[in-house]
């Protein structure tokens, strides 16, 4: 039997606002090619296992509750801290503590149906280290994107959570890869795997305008659509941003900036900036609503304030190229990555040239429809990321 086993903070079957999306769209794509995948899902639900079959492929998710945070529906706690340091101490403790059940639960499947292959989903930590120190296969963990902020305790960290004999660690980016070697993780036990989405069909982006009147926006100026939903993405990240949509609108710049927080509380923290009469709209938005604004959508607007952290580059930067909407970022390691000057957004050198950019891309973004899509299928296609997965599990 071709058995894997996922294992994770906050899966479920279903798209919603974290970075799970990826999975849930990689599962039609692994599951011709194996008997059965199990998903340990660290996540508060009512049910304690859920099945569902894709092809002739048997899917188990089974919930393991977590033991401090209140992971589930709306999220974690931990990933809306107010201070954005990273690691958080609660999410590490969450993970350690869960080690445990964790084990137990990896050695009664395996007694049941064993796997060739465990992919930890998350970074867990020295929960990496604990499983595949008791695994009787081969383990492999996903590393998103590198942080950058109190760097002798992170290197410390990251070692701690990825160097071990058993693990092939898979980051999503060349960047962080590179990064990875440095601090001192083998090169033989790294292996880049990239985002991957479902291709768009080609005449996908001329339904743009439709989407802007359904949610109510002008159709007659360009959407620069901004969104919390990104790991990587902090209050500082938004002031930024909000700053310079403010002067571009100032300095004359007829267009729509819409700021999409993942939370409720977060929107009313800044809740009085919210002023559509100026071009700015700041609210939380659902899953739902996320989505139509992504296909409205002219520019993904997504300046990062801290040069030290190293992009994946975010899954919602390749839906976003995947829907013709070039991206306004700023020079941070990893967004050359997914945006090619002129071709799909623009970078700008720095905070300052922000505002440059954004006058720039407004005059041209029609123009990069075309190349955004193109990028998206020829580097960042999900049955690509699919094959390379099964290739390092061994199917």
């Amino acid at each position: 039997m071709k058995h894997i086993v996922l294992v994770g903070l906050n899966f479920y079957p279903r798209r919603h606002s974290g970075d799970k999306n990826l999975w849930i769209e990689l599962l039609p794509y692994l599951s011709g090619s194996l008997d059965k995948i199990t998903i340990l899902s660290v996540r508060n639900e009512s049910v304690p296992v859920e099945k569902l079959q894709i092809d002739n492929c048997n899917i188990e998710v089974k919930y393991i509750p977590p033991r401090i945070l209140k992971i589930g529906e709306s999220g974690s706690k931990i990933l809306f801290r107010k201070k954005n340091r990273f690691p958080g101490l609660l999410g590490v403790v969450e993970k350690v503590l869960n080690s445990r059940r964790i084990l137990k639960e990896l050695k009664k499947i395996y007694q049941e149906e064993p796997y060739a292959h465990i992919h930890i989903m998350d970074n867990m930590g020295f929960t990496n280290r604990i499983i595949a120190g008791k695994a009787p296969s081969a383990v492999s963990v996903s590393a998103m994107a590198y942080q950058g902020r109190r760097e002798r305790i992170y290197h410390k960290y990251l070692l701690l959570s990825y160097k071990h004999r058993n693990i092939t660690v898979v980051p999503y980016s060349y960047s962080f890869a590179k990064k990875l070697q440095q601090i001192g993780i083998a090169k033989d036990k790294i292996k880049h795997i990239r985002w991957g989405v479902k291709v768009k069909k080609e005449d996908g982006y001329k339904y743009k305008e439709r989407y802007k009147k359904k949610i109510g926006l002008d159709t007659d100026k360009p959407l620069f659509l901004w969104a919390g939903y990104i790991q990587q993405i902090g209050p500082k990240d938004f002031i930024l941003a909000y700053d310079s949509a403010k002067k571009a609108l100032k300095d004359g710049l007829p267009a729509t900036f819409f700021f999409a927080f993942k939370r409720e509380e977060k929107a009313k923290e800044f809740r009085n900036l919210n002023n559509a009469k100026q071009g700015i709209i700041v609210r939380a938005t659902k899953v739902e609503e996320f989505a139509l604004l992504r296909k409205a959508a002219d520019v993904f607007y997504s300046p990062v304030y801290n040069k030290k952290v190293i992009l994946a580059p975010p899954l919602t930067w390749i839906e976003a190229l995947n829907e013709g909407s070039p991206i306004v970022t700023t020079d941070v390691p990893g967004a050359d990555e997914i945006v090619d000057n002129g071709k799909t957004g623009y970078i700008a050198e720095n905070h300052k040239g922000i505002d440059k950019e954004i006058f720039r891309i407004s005059k041209c973004y029609k123009e990069m429809i075309d190349s955004c899509m193109r990028k998206v299928k020829n580097e960042c296609n999900i049955e690509e990321s699919a094959d390379k997965y099964l290739k390092l599990w061994g199917i």
